[in-house]
């Protein structure tokens, strides 16, 4: 049987991707990495410090190679100009008007996560250089997109929000932007220290709302409100995602609070929404049109 992959890895950040772990178990070896419930405690470091090590372990030996300090240090320098590239694209989205849709956009950030990455790399150059120079742009209200991930090819959401006018110029999305936005930064370059920078690196920027008492998102999401200088925000709520469901009523009353519209959408992976979707999107943009600044939220 023709096998895409030899082993899975899993982070166990909420109840779903156990119980996926659980299952795929059933057709190849399956590794999960245990992700702290904190990430500003030492104790939570060191513990997902020893998972990353764990994890090197199993892979040298599935592989039966093992991973030296020269090829770990090799694969940050890689790491490091992906993160290099990726803000570049990122900087260009900050144009107003922006020069790419935020579905393409997305799109290129989601390819990282199979294309070989010296080609990724050289890739998204040659399209940095290109929207550059490109005069085509898209007009229409600028959109925070943030909430449960949206991955290709399910662009339900995005779809709607473009193809209704406006321009989703931002993203706050774990299969997002924010994946390759934070650099490895090495202090020592000793192996130790190197996996220490590694486990910081997939830690601590994380803002992921499985963490308990962490205000990144948060402080992520203004930051980016900010800087794009958007003009709304709209909420994705996954069905049967229970974390970033709970946090929305938080992430509602902060922009709320800034004055800056805020919709949340629920869906699901089909299509039977779409028409809904799409009338309650239009809606939120017009109200956008005649209230701008005022406050207003859609619910």
């Amino acid at each position: 049987m023709f096998r895409l992959c030899d082993m899975f890895v899993v982070p166990a950040g909420c109840d779903g991707k156990k119980k996926l772990a659980a299952l795929l178990a059933n057709q190849l070896p399956t590794h999960v990495l245990e992700l702290p419930s904190h990430k500003d405690s030492e104790r939570s470091r060191q513990l997902w410090l020893d998972e990353i090590k764990v994890l090197k372990f199993e892979i040298e030996r599935l592989t039966r190679n093992r991973i030296s300090r020269r090829s770990l240090l090799e694969a940050v320098n890689l790491s490091r100009r992906r993160t290099e590239v990726a803000r570049r694209l990122l900087e260009i989205r900050r144009n107003n008007p922006c020069p790419i849709s935020g579905r393409d956009a997305l799109l290129v950030f989601q390819a990282s996560f199979v294309d070989d990455v010296e080609r990724w790399i050289e890739r998204v150059e040659e399209l940095c250089e290109e929207l550059e120079s490109t005069s085509n742009r898209m007009n229409g209200k600028r959109i925070l997109l943030t909430g449960s991930p949206i991955l290709f090819p399910g662009f339900k959401l995005l779809n709607i929000i473009e193809e209704a006018g406006a321009t989703v110029v931002a993203d706050e999305l774990c299969g997002g932007t924010q994946r390759l936005y934070n650099p490895i930064v090495i202090d020592e370059k000793t192996e130790e220290a190197i996996l220490a920078a590694i486990a910081e690196r997939y830690l601590l920027p994380c803002t992921c709302p499985c963490f308990i008492g962490s205000d990144d998102r948060i402080d992520r999401l203004l930051e980016l409100a900010e800087a794009f200088r958007i003009d709304g925000v709209i909420h994705h709520t996954q069905r049967l995602c229970q974390l970033f469901d709970i946090e929305c009523v938080t992430v509602e009353n902060v922009f709320k609070r800034k004055g800056i519209p805020f919709l949340n959408i629920y869906s699901d992976l089909s299509l039977e929404d779409e028409g809904q979707i799409k009338t309650r999107v239009e809606a939120f943009l017009e109200m956008i049109s005649s209230r701008r600044g005022s406050g207003a939220t859609v619910t």
